[in-house]
């Protein structure tokens, strides 16, 4: 199955979103709306559309499936919602029954919420992965977003780190998501005040860190100073349970 070139279009962008690289007002999601004016901006948007935008997003993600790949359609959602309205797991009319129909695998997700995280992990490592062969034009877009600084924690003291992680059990302090792949956690140290702020070259204090998701970390070094785990919260749309 090959793309068609509008849907290689929605890919790229939502692969940016998952990215927390995409024109959106929330990390992470794109609204129905704010994707048809990507599409088509010359077009008013109705709620109308959004069987049109949903059955190009699930082809999409059958196509993501097909490849190994965590479905995008996850990240496109209501005006303020954080995930579809459409049904995830019902045996007949749910997303992830028509995903197995157009895809003839099932994705291996349980909510809505799980498949997001995987989009965000997957795609965060993979833009990680390729920093070093992005052309200069790309590597410039990457470099302008504040980069994470959990190997530099590693570098100079894994063992404060790797009891950080221990103590908040590998989970997301913000969003908590844990999520781990064979026997890698998916998981960043993160330091709550700037390194750069610092005179002292080495983390003394195991309290200075605590773990955030890839896009959690992300979201908290769009501001100076970092921005709080309440902060990062709200930015994300995620509400306190």
């Amino acid at each position: 199955m090959l793309l068609t070139p509008e849907q290689a279009k929605v890919r790229s962008l939502l692969i940016n979103i998952a990215q927390g690289l995409g024109n959106s007002k929330r990390i992470g999601r794109i609204s129905y709306k704010e994707l048809w004016r990507h599409i088509h901006p010359k077009t008013t948007w109705s709620r109308a559309r959004t069987p049109m935008i949903v059955d190009l997003i699930t082809n999409i993600s059958a196509f993501e499936l097909r490849h190994k790949r965590p479905p995008l359609n996850v990240l496109v959602t209501p005006t303020n919602k954080l995930y579809p309205t459409e049904s995830w797991d019902d045996p007949v009319k749910g997303v992830r029954a028509h995903l197995k129909k157009l895809s003839k695998i099932r994705a291996p997700f349980a909510t809505y919420a799980a498949a997001q995280e995987a989009c965000w992990a997957y795609w965060t490592k993979k833009r990680k992965s390729s920093v070093g062969k992005t052309s200069t034009k790309e590597l410039s877009a990457i470099e302008g977003a504040r980069v994470d600084s959990s190997a530099t924690f590693i570098k100079r003291n894994r063992k404060l780190v790797e009891e950080a992680k221990r103590r908040d059990k590998f989970r997301c302090r913000a969003c908590k998501f844990q999520l781990s792949i064979g026997s890698a956690w998916i998981i960043d140290c993160h330091h709550k005040k700037p390194l750069s702020s610092s005179i002292a070259e080495i983390v003394t204090n195991v309290r200075d860190l605590i773990c955030l998701c890839p896009i959690c970390h992300r979201v908290a070094h769009t501001a100076t100073p970092p921005l709080s785990v309440g902060a990062i919260r709200r930015a994300r749309g995620i509400q306190r349970k």
